[in-house]
Parts: C-alpha cells; sequence; structure tokens
C-alpha cells in the first residue's frame, strides 16, 4: 500500500496489480491497474491504457521545474490542467532540457507534454527548432498532439490527442 499527496489537495491510496500486456503488436508494456481510495470519492478502479505521464512544467525566468500529475486526461485537459496550476505543459526548448527530462523518467512509459502539431508548435505558443522524434515519427496518422517513451529511448510519438493517459505525481527539478 502507498499513500500519496497531489497536487490537487487529496489523498488516496493505492493498490496495484503489475502485469505485461500486448501493445501494438510489436510492444510489451508495464502496466498497472489501480485501487484508489480518495477522500472525495471513496473507492474507484482506474484502468490505465499505456503506462504514462502528464508531464507539466513552471517557469521562473531561465530556471524550468517539471511536474509529473497524478490524473488520468486527455491532451487538451491536461494542457487545461497545467496552464491552471502550473505554467502549462512542459516544453523542452532544447537537448539540455530533454537529457534533464529522460534522466530522471527513464523507464517511466510514455508522457504527454506540450507539443503539438499546428506546423509542431508548443502548447505555450513558442516555436523550437529541436526535436527529439523517435524513428518513423511522426507518422502523419491524424495524431496531432505528442507524448515521450521514457520506457525507452525518451524519443517523442504522435498520439490523439483525445487519447486517456494514467499519471503518476512526482516534482523533478
Amino acid at each position: 500500500i502507498q499513500a500519496s499527496v497531489v497536487s490537487v489537495n487529496c489523498w488516496y491510496i493505492k493498490l496495484f496489480i503489475s502485469l505485461l500486456m500486448w501493445f501494438f503488436k510489436s510492444q510489451w508494456i508495464y502496466c498497472r491497474y489501480y485501487k484508489v481510495m480518495n477522500h472525495r470519492c471513496g473507492w474507484m478502479e482506474v484502468v490505465c491504457y499505456a503506462a504514462s505521464t502528464l508531464l507539466c512544467a513552471s517557469f521562473s525566468g531561465s530556471n524550468v521545474t517539471f511536474v509529473i500529475v497524478a490524473l488520468v486526461l486527455t491532451w487538451t485537459q491536461a494542457q487545461i490542467y497545467c496552464r491552471a496550476h502550473y505554467t502549462d505543459l512542459a516544453s523542452v526548448r532544447n537537448s539540455t532540457e530533454n537529457q534533464k527530462v529522460q534522466a530522471m523518467l527513464y523507464g517511466g512509459g510514455l508522457f504527454w507534454f506540450g507539443l503539438f502539431r499546428d506546423s509542431w508548435k508548443w502548447s505555450d505558443g513558442s516555436t523550437s527548432s529541436f526535436r527529439f522524434w523517435k524513428n518513423g515519427q511522426p507518422d502523419n496518422n491524424n495524431e496531432t498532439c505528442v507524448a515521450a517513451d521514457f520506457s525507452q529511448s525518451g524519443a517523442w510519438e504522435d498520439w490523439p490527442c483525445d487519447m486517456e493517459r494514467i499519471q503518476d505525481f512526482k516534482l523533478i527539478s
């Protein structure tokens, strides 16, 4: 049993069972099924689609703090949440920031972050020439949002923006 406190002032207890499941024909992923006790909601079960997280960022001048939040959200919902509680979804502006995130989250699965297909710009409106696409990505299957796969190299993949993801909470600074 693991007790945690999340940024939404909501305590919960997670009971989880680990298993391997087949995902997209060629990749085994580690997936967790949660029983969650929430002081507002009582017991509920949350099932992950793919072990993944939402990566928010808080900026203060040139300093950035990355925050992983415990919620199940689509990319658009994640953006709204990050903007309300932090600065925005994370924008990885250079290889140094990408390596920082990758080093701290390696083995952690897929993460929503701020890049989306509108000439591939960041959710905060900024643009950057820095890219770290996984081989064969973006694959242009009408997927307009981006997740990074930190269970492997941390390389980026395009995903449908309405895909919900399960998150764990962690502060990265």
